[in-house]
C-alpha cells in the first residue's frame, strides 16, 4: 500500500494506529502527514479539529484538475486512410496564435485521394488548437509534413483546415520521399 491509498491513510491517521500507517509516509509527498503523526503518536489527547484540518487541507491540495488530449488508438495508415484531409504541407512560419488556434502559413503540396472540399476553403493556412491539452501540434517552420486532419467550419467563415494530436503528421525530406499506403486494404473484409 502507498501513500495514493490516501482513505486508508486518514482512517490510520484518525486512529492513531502509528505503526501501522509508518509505510504509507515514505514519500516526500507524504512527509507532512507523517509529521502531524509523529507529532501526535505520544499524546493521548489529540485535538481532532486541528488534525482533520490539516489532513483535509493536504489532501485538497493533491487533488488537482488535469485535462489531457485523449485519442482513438490508430495506426499512421488507419489516420491516413480515414481522416477527410490528407496531404504534404510545406510550413512556412512558425505559427500564429489567433484565439485558441495556432495558424500556420503552409504551401497545400500534394493532395492524396479525392475528398469532400468544402466550398471555398483557406489552403494556405493550417490550425491547430493551441494547446498541446486540447490536442494542439507544434510544427516546424520550412519543413515538409504529410499531414491528416479535417475542414473545419467555423461560424460562417470559410472552411479551416485543421490537424491535431489524433493525426497524422509526418515529417518528411521532400514530397517525393513518401509513398502514401494502399488504402484499400484496411477496408477489406475477412
Amino acid at each position: 500500500m502507498h501513500c495514493s491509498s490516501r482513505l486508508f491513510a486518514l482512517l490510520c491517521i484518525l486512529a492513531l494506529k502509528v505503526k501501522c500507517c509508518q509505510h504509507l509516509f515514505k514519500t516526500k509527498r507524504c512527509i507532512v502527514l507523517w509529521i502531524i503523526v509523529q507529532e501526535h503518536a505520544g499524546s493521548e489527547q489529540v485535538n481532532m479539529s486541528k488534525l482533520l484540518f490539516a489532513v483535509s487541507f493536504l489532501l485538497s491540495l493533491s487533488m488537482t484538475t488535469v485535462s489531457a488530449c485523449t485519442c482513438e488508438p490508430r495506426t499512421w495508415i488507419e489516420q491516413f486512410c480515414n481522416d477527410p484531409l490528407a496531404g504534404i504541407f510545406y510550413i512556412k512560419d512558425d505559427g500564429t496564435v489567433t484565439g485558441n488556434w495556432r495558424v500556420y502559413d503552409v504551401d497545400f503540396v500534394v493532395q492524396f485521394r479525392p475528398f469532400d472540399i468544402p466550398k471555398d476553403p483557406d489552403f494556405s493556412k493550417l490550425y491547430t488548437p493551441t494547446e498541446s491539452a486540447a490536442c494542439g501540434v507544434l510544427l516546424k517552420k520550412n519543413k515538409y509534413y504529410v499531414i491528416t486532419g479535417s475542414f473545419s467550419m467555423d461560424s460562417g467563415k470559410c472552411p479551416l483546415m485543421t490537424t491535431n494530436l489524433c493525426t497524422l503528421q509526418k515529417q518528411i525530406a521532400h514530397p517525393g520521399a513518401f509513398t502514401p499506403p494502399d488504402c484499400s486494404s484496411i477496408y477489406q473484409i475477412a
